[in-house]
């Protein structure tokens, strides 16, 4: 009888960005009975293979009272089902599958930690995310942080002993399809973008995310507000979490012809491909995925030294670093960048060789597999 896994996530776009490659991976393997289970979304059910099961499971994401009923609808579910495996990440399903597997007898509940939601908030909203935080991974059996910053911090944080948590390989939660980022069709793909926005020679620096205060995008519309040197802004991401940012700066970058908005995109390689640099100015993160795809593209990039990118980016050697919400510096890195971008390139090289020695897809998903086997013989 072939062994149950669930994968559990809040929202499907995290379940179609992070877990649905792998789940098929599984399967074609293994032959597991996989389920997947998030809010609702037509769109995203399209995408799912006939041989993998989908179950909507609706919850809210941030701060939700109804904590108590989704705990019980999720142990519900899974005394029913008797997974062998549970699979989480996100805050609220970490909580409900953690709590409710733990008390449906779950023999397995593995949290995939891919980063901390509360480090990025303060007062507080910081204490409560932290319980929550505390919560899931004390009924978690098993915790996998994507990066090994993150679980050294999780740890002196006092969220999890040292021996119940690992890092499979390097890091990350996919690694990086190297089919889809191909940096050989990097030029073909700038060309595309950069003729669509009616841009051509003009030097462009990129940003590809939630537009929200976490990820650091107040104080890249401050740096590049003061940033003196001819060049474009290209703001790729959905737009649902702008009453978070500083209104003045926005509402500046929404009427300056030299920053272009655009929604969220489903071929995030063509915009690397058409950055000069992209910049993830984050206050925290696991190991952002849109790090690896854009070094994978051979475009330079410029993040936060904080947990998880600190993890691959060495300053200087594989990109440029800054101090998290501190825009002067991200100015001078911005500076810095555009007046040496031609003596940037050996960064650049640097940075492919590490995604394709450590994070290739495959390579990961293969060592995945071989950590769920091993959790399923015990």
């Amino acid at each position: 009888m072939s062994k149950k896994i669930c994968f559990i996530t809040t929202v499907s776009f995290t379940m179609d960005a992070f877990i649905l490659d792998f789940a098929k991976y599984l399967k074609e393997k293994e032959d597991y009975d996989i389920t997947l289970m998030c809010n609702p979304d037509p769109i995203f059910e399209i995408k799912i293979p006939s041989n993998i099961r989908f179950v909507p499971m609706e919850v809210k994401r941030g701060l939700d009272f109804n904590i108590i009923n989704n705990i019980y609808k999720y142990y519900k579910f899974f005394k029913k089902e008797k997974f062998d495996l549970i699979q989480y990440c996100t805050p609220n399903a970490s909580l409900y599958s953690a709590t409710g597997g733990y008390l449906a007898n779950i023999k397995n509940r593995l949290y995939t930690q891919w980063g901390l939601f509360y480090v990025g908030q303060t007062g507080l909203k910081r204490k409560i995310f932290k319980f929550i935080e505390y919560i899931s991974c004390k009924f978690s059996t098993i915790i996998e942080p994507d990066s090994k910053t993150n679980m050294e911090f999780a740890i002196k944080e006092g969220l999890y002993k040292s021996e119940k948590a690992r890092v499979i390989g390097y890091g990350s939660s996919r690694g990086v399809n190297l089919e889809k980022f191909n940096y050989k069709k990097r030029e073909a793909y700038r060309k595309e973008i950069r003729k669509k926005l009616n841009l051509q020679n003009e030097f462009v620096f990129g940003y590809l995310g939630r537009l929200n205060k976490d990820k650091g995008l107040n104080e890249l519309l401050h740096a590049f507000k003061e940033l003196d040197r001819n060049a474009k802004l290209i703001v790729v991401g959905p737009s649902e979490n702008v009453d978070e940012l500083d209104q003045e700066i926005y509402n500046w970058s929404l009427n300056n012809e030299n920053i272009i908005y655009l929604p969220n995109t489903n071929e995030p390689f063509k915009y690397f491909s058409a950055f000069d640099i992209n910049i993830l100015p984050s206050y925290r993160e696991g190991m952002p995925s849109g790090m690896l795809e854009t070094m994978a593209m051979k475009t330079m990039i410029i993040a936060s030294n904080i947990n998880g990118i600190s993890d691959v980016i060495e300053d200087k050697k594989t990109g440029l670093l800054v101090e998290p919400r501190n825009y002067n510096d991200l100015k001078e890195k911005m500076q810095y960048s555009y007046d040496n971008f031609d003596e940037l390139s050996n960064i650049v090289e640097n940075a492919y060789n590490i995604i394709e020695k450590n994070f290739e897809q495959n390579y990961l998903f293969e060592l995945m597999l071989e950590d769920r086997r091993e959790i399923l013989r015990l």
